[in-house]
């Protein structure tokens, strides 16, 4: 059936009609609701205004021409039929769908956000998004509430669900299913562990490791600054035995590193290659099954209370390795480009977070420039002792 339009009230200077779709053949009207007509964003709308009365169609049709129009002048968000019926929880959706596409190795947080969010935020139109809900959120999640189990969370967990509802917005954007995504402020928060584990018992925490497969685990972490997470994910098929070089794809985001295995490293992995499982393609294992965080974090935070050291968040941690790694190869004398292809680190200002800035490599700094003085001050000395020329006295001459 061909339907046109029946107009029965046109808007000033074009800004929109008021019509009824009927049958081209009969002209008998195919829905009794009334149906707007009019221009925004560059593209044409027609809507249902689901009614039937004049009056509250026009009364429709201002409230959108009056939206466009302060849309234009910075004044409003515009609200066109399509955007003002998608809520947060279909833009959440979208993410997660978009997440699993890529399969992003963080897809277990973005599900678990996601839910909060949809259970808290789900029903609000996208339109209608203002700080307010924001910091709404916020309380309410300090209080517990929006998960299956109700606790206190903190303001990591609260940013870090904030994080995956911005990139829901702005994936909408960049899908036009709006047309701007909405400024959420995110919490500060103080992240950084001003510690780093001593480096001078590192070899007391490795000798009190029972598991050889844990101990080689924490060693190759101390001498290459590699997150605990991409450790254990290493293949053997990265690994090339004629060239003994482990090609190890970007973590997060950037190229892959080629490590060069040689000296420590490569005694780690002649262990490594002598405790291989065949079926196993992780270098690091637990008798060819994954190596379990659980499990070396128990072996790793044993080994430090038995030499002393206080384990756990309130202590030291297997991510604090990093740390002491970070710190090794800058004292070692590697330039930052240098350590931070070992750490993974993409930017001077990530990687510095790292290099802790204790009082005994601030004594070093000043031992090394003062050093250097001394050596630039006697170099200098000699180059003006070496001006002074004594000329041969002339015949006759006291």
């Amino acid at each position: 059936m061909k339907r046109k339009r029946q107009v029965v009230w046109k808007a000033d200077r074009g800004d929109g009609t008021i019509f009824y779709f009927v049958d081209a053949e009969t002209g008998k009207k195919v829905s009794p609701n009334l149906y707007l007509f009019y221009r925004a964003a560059g593209r044409e709308h027609t809507v249902s205004t689901r009614t039937t009365d004049l009056g509250d169609a026009k009364r429709d049709l201002k409230r959108l021409t009056r939206n466009r129009e302060n849309a234009n002048e910075g004044l409003d968000t515009l609200k066109v039929p399509k955007t003002e019926r998608v809520t947060v929880g279909d833009l959440l959706d979208a993410n997660l769908r978009r997440a699993e596409e890529k399969k992003l190795k963080s897809l277990r947080k973005v599900k678990s956000s996601t839910e909060v969010l949809k259970n808290l935020l789900g029903g609000v139109r996208a339109v209608d998004f203002r700080p307010e809900h924001v910091d709404r959120f916020k309380e309410r999640r300090r209080g517990g509430e929006g998960a299956k189990k109700k606790r206190v969370v903190s303001d990591t967990t609260v940013r870090r669900a904030l994080e995956v509802l911005h990139r829901a917005f702005t994936y909408a954007v960049e899908q036009k299913v709006l047309h701007y995504a909405p400024h959420i402020e995110l919490p500060t928060i103080e992240n950084t562990r001003m510690q780093e584990i001593p480096l001078e018992k590192f070899p007391a925490i490795l000798a009190a490791i029972a598991c050889p497969d844990v101990k080689d685990f924490v060693e190759w972490l101390l001498l290459t600054g590699m997150r605990p997470h991409g450790a254990r994910e290493l293949q053997w098929e990265w690994f090339d035995g004629k060239t003994w070089t482990l090609t190890v794809p970007p973590e997060k985001k950037g190229k892959a590193r080629v490590f060069a295995i040689e000296g420590s490293l490569r005694r780690i992995f002649e262990r490594r290659l002598a405790a291989r499982r065949l079926g196993c393609g992780f270098i690091f294992h637990h008798a060819g099954r994954p190596m379990h965080g659980n499990r070396t974090r128990r072996e790793f935070y044993a080994a430090l209370e038995a030499c002393g050291l206080p384990p756990g968040q309130k202590g030291f941690t297997l991510y604090d390795t990093k740390k002491t790694a970070a710190g090794l190869l800058i004292d070692a004398g590697l330039s930052e480009r240098e350590a931070m292809h070992f750490t993974g680190h993409k930017t001077p200002s990530m990687f510095d977070r790292y290099v802790i800035k204790s009082a005994d490599r601030h004594r070093a700094s000043v031992l090394k420039r003062d050093a250097y003085l001394e050596e630039r001050l006697a170099e200098s000395r000699s180059r003006e002792t070496e001006r002074v020329v004594d000329f041969p006295k002339a015949s006759g001459e006291k």
